[in-house]
C-alpha cells in the first residue's frame, strides 16, 4: 500500500466531536422552533423545513424526506445518510439525511415539563442519536474524499454487499457508526451484519479484525472526550 493510500485509510479522528458540535447547534435552533410551535408539528414536510432552517451547516448536509419505507432493523427516524461526490450544475451536493415517515409526531413528548434536559441528551433523545451515527458516517466519507483529493476508492456500483462492507472507506465509517450506536446504549444492526458475514465466511478474518480494531480506537477516543458527558 502506498503512503498516500495508507494516509487516506488511517482511522479518521475527531469526527464524533465535530458531529456533536454540529448537532448541538442544530438541536438548539430546533428547540427554539418547537417551543414557538408548542411542540406540535403537522407533517414530516414541516419538520424537514424546520430542520433545514435550524441547520448552520447547509453546505455540508441537509434533511430530505425518505422515498421508501425503511427496514425495521435500522434507526427509527433517520433512514440513511448519503454523501454524493457528484456535482449538480457545478454545485456540490451536500450529505443528505433521510427522515422516515411520521417522525414529526415524536416531538410532542417534549411538551411535558422539564423535558429540555432530555432533549439535549444524546443518550436519551433518540432522534438526536439517530442523526449522530449516520452524520458521523457520512462526514467520515467527506473527510476521506478531501484527504484523498477525490481519489478515495469507494465501492463500485456492481459490488456485492460483502465487498461493499469490506471496502476500506466503508469499514472506517461503519466502525464509527457502530461505536456511537453501542456507546449510546443502542444495539448496532451493522455490527450484527458484519458478524453474520464473518460467520458465513463472506468477509475475511482480516476485515473483521480491522473492524474490531477501529471500533476499539473510536471507543477510546470518545471515552476520552466530553461527547456524552
Amino acid at each position: 500500500m502506498s503512503r498516500l493510500a495508507g494516509y487516506i485509510y488511517e482511522t479518521t479522528s475527531g469526527v464524533s466531536d465535530l458531529s456533536k458540535h454540529i448537532l448541538n447547534g442544530l438541536l438548539k435552533n430546533l428547540w427554539e422552533h418547537l417551543v414557538q410551535l408548542d411542540f406540535t408539528l403537522k407533517s414530516d414536510d414541516e419538520l424537514i423545513l424546520i430542520l433545514n432552517a435550524s441547520n448552520f451547516h447547509k453546505n455540508l448536509f441537509e434533511f430530505v424526506k425518505a422515498k421508501k419505507k425503511a427496514k425495521s432493523n435500522i434507526s427509527r427516524f433517520v433512514y440513511m445518510g448519503i454523501f454524493d461526490m457528484m456535482e449538480d450544475n457545478n454545485k456540490k451536493i451536500p450529505i443528505r439525511l433521510s427522515i422516515r415517515k411520521n417522525t414529526y409526531d415524536f416531538f410532542r413528548r417534549f411538551a411535558k415539563p422539564n423535558s429540555e434536559k432530555i432533549f439535549f441528551d444524546l443518550k436519551k433523545n433518540q432522534f438526536a442519536r439517530d442523526i449522530m451515527a449516520p452524520l458521523s458516517h457520512e462526514i467520515t466519507h467527506y473527510l476521506q474524499y478531501i484527504k484523498s483529493r477525490g481519489e478515495i476508492n469507494f465501492p463500485e456500483e456492481d459490488s456485492t454487499y460483502a465487498q461493499y462492507i469490506s471496502n476500506k472507506a466503508e469499514l472506517e465509517a461503519f466502525a464509527l457508526q457502530i461505536t456511537l450506536e453501542q456507546i449510546t446504549g443502542k444495539k448496532s444492526s451493522m455490527y450484527n451484519v458484519y458478524l453474520k458475514y464473518k460467520n458465513k465466511g463472506s468477509i475475511s478474518d482480516k476485515t473483521w479484525n480491522n473492524l474490531l480494531r477501529k471500533i476499539d480506537y473510536f471507543k477510546k477516543e470518545i471515552k476520552n472526550s466530553d461527547i456524552f458527558v
